[in-house]
C-alpha cells in the first residue's frame, strides 16, 4: 500500500493549461491560426463565456459560434469580474488572479470586491485549475484534448503521479528538462479503455441508459529526477458521443510516495450517504432529499518494525491533510479504482502486536 502527500502544484509551480481563463475576445477582422483559441462572451454581467479552438490556419471571418468546420467548441468559463459592472441576484463571474469562481449573494451588487462574502461566494477553481483542487467534486472538463504543462519551481525529487476523477480513453505523460523540452525523460502512452455497459432498469432509473464506463484513477510510480523539468499530461478521449465536458480530469497529484506496508485481504471500500427519508406514520414517504455520499476505505497493512518512526511521523504530516491513498499499486488490476482514494485518515492507527512488524489500522475519508 502507498500514499503520495500532494506537491501544491497551483501555489508553487508554473502551469498551463490548454483551456485557459483568459483570451482574446473573437474578433471577425483576425486572423486566427490553427489551435488559437478565442472566446464568445454573453454580454454585460455575469454569465458563460464559450471558448473555441480554430481547426485551420487562416480562420478570418468565420463566426465560431456557427462554422464548425473552422472552430471546435472547446470550453466553457465564467466571465472576468469587472469592478465596474453592476451584478444580479445569482450572476457567476471568476477571478483571473486566484483561479476561483464566485456567485453574487445580493442584487445590484457593483464594486464590491470579491472577498466580501456578504456580497460574494466562492464556488470553486474555475475551470482551468479544477483539475489543481484536490476536491471530487471539482474537474477540468473540454469537449477536446486536454493537456496541462507543471514545471516545479524547485529541484524535481517526485517520483509519482496520480491521476483522480479521469473520464478519458487514454493518457500521455512526458517527463522532460526544460531547457531542451523535445528530448524526454519519461514518454509513455498508458491505455484506458472504457467498459460499454447497459444498465439494468430498475423502475424508471436509468433506463436506456448505456456505457461507457470509464476508468476513473491512474497511478504512475517511476517518474524520473531531474533539476529543472516540465511535466505534460494529455488526456484524450475518443468514446461515447463528443460534446461539452467530454474530456474531464479531476484531480492531479505530484509527489513522492511512501510505502505504508502490504495490504491484507479484506480492505472495504465503504460509502457515506448523507441523502435523507421522511416518512409518515405508516412508513411511506413523504419526501426524498438527494445529497452526495462520501466514499471512505478501510485498509490494515503490515510494515516492517523498523519504520515505525517514518510511520509516526507521517502520521503528523498528514493531519487534516488531503493526500492520495492506494490499496493496491497496479492500475489495471480489476481492485484498483475501489481501493484508491483521494482524501484524509480519520483513523490511522500503530499496533505493536509482533516482534518484526507493525500494524497499520487506516479509515480514510473521500474529500
Amino acid at each position: 500500500m502507498r500514499v503520495i502527500p500532494p506537491f501544491p502544484i497551483i501555489s508553487v509551480a508554473d502551469w498551463t493549461c490548454n483551456v485557459p481563463e483568459n483570451v482574446t475576445t473573437w474578433s471577425a477582422a483576425t486572423t486566427y491560426a490553427a489551435s488559437e483559441v478565442t472566446k464568445i462572451d454573453p454580454g454585460i454581467g455575469g454569465g458563460v463565456r464559450h471558448q473555441y479552438i480554430s481547426l485551420l490556419p487562416g480562420n478570418l471571418n468565420h463566426d465560431p459560434s456557427t462554422s464548425s468546420s473552422w472552430w471546435k467548441f472547446l470550453a466553457e468559463q465564467y466571465v472576468g469580474y469587472n469592478v465596474t459592472v453592476t451584478y444580479g441576484l445569482g450572476d457567476k463571474v471568476c477571478d483571473n488572479i486566484t483561479h476561483r469562481n464566485y456567485q453574487s449573494l445580493v442584487a445590484g451588487n457593483v464594486g464590491n470586491l470579491l472577498t466580501d462574502t456578504t456580497k460574494w461566494m466562492d464556488i470553486g477553481p474555475t475551470n482551468s485549475t479544477g483539475a489543481f483542487d484536490l476536491n471530487r467534486g471539482t474537474k477540468t472538463k473540454s469537449s477536446s484534448t486536454l493537456i496541462f504543462t507543471i514545471r516545479p519551481v524547485q529541484n524535481y525529487d517526485m517520483n509519482s503521479l496520480a491521476l483522480f476523477g479521469l473520464q478519458a480513453t487514454s493518457v500521455v505523460v512526458t517527463v522532460a528538462e526544460f531547457s531542451t523540452p523535445s528530448t524526454y525523460l519519461y514518454n509513455t502512452t498508458f491505455t484506458l479503455t472504457p467498459t460499454n455497459k447497459v444498465w439494468l432498469a430498475y423502475g424508471d432509473w436509468l433506463t436506456g441508459t448505456n456505457g461507457p464506463l470509464y476508468k476513473d484513477v491512474l497511478a504512475i510510480w517511476n517518474l524520473p529526477g531531474g533539476t529543472d523539468v516540465i511535466i505534460t499530461i494529455t488526456v484524450y478521449n475518443t468514446a461515447g458521443t463528443p460534446g461539452y465536458a467530454h474530456t474531464k480530469l479531476g484531480s492531479i497529484v505530484l509527489g513522492d510516495y511512501v510505502e505504508l506496508g502490504g495490504a491484507e485481504y479484506g480492505a472495504v471500500n465503504d460509502s457515506i450517504n448523507f441523502s435523507t427519508v421522511d416518512r409518515s406514520f405508516d412508513g411511506s414517504i413523504d419526501l426524498v432529499v438527494k445529497r452526495r455520499s462520501i466514499p471512505r476505505n478501510n485498509y490494515t497493512t503490515y510494515a516492517l518494525s523498523s519504520s515505525i518512526n517514518y510511520l509516526y511521523k507521517l502520521r503528523q504530516i498528514l493531519n487534516a491533510e488531503v493526500a492520495a491513498w492506494f490499496g493496491i499499486t497496479d492500475y489495471t488490476a480489476t481492485q484498483f479504482d475501489a481501493l484508491s482514494i483521494l482524501g484524509f485518515y480519520k483513523r490511522f492507527s500503530i499496533v505493536v502486536d509482533q516482534q518484526d512488524r507493525v500494524r497499520l489500522d487506516l479509515e480514510i475519508e473521500e474529500v
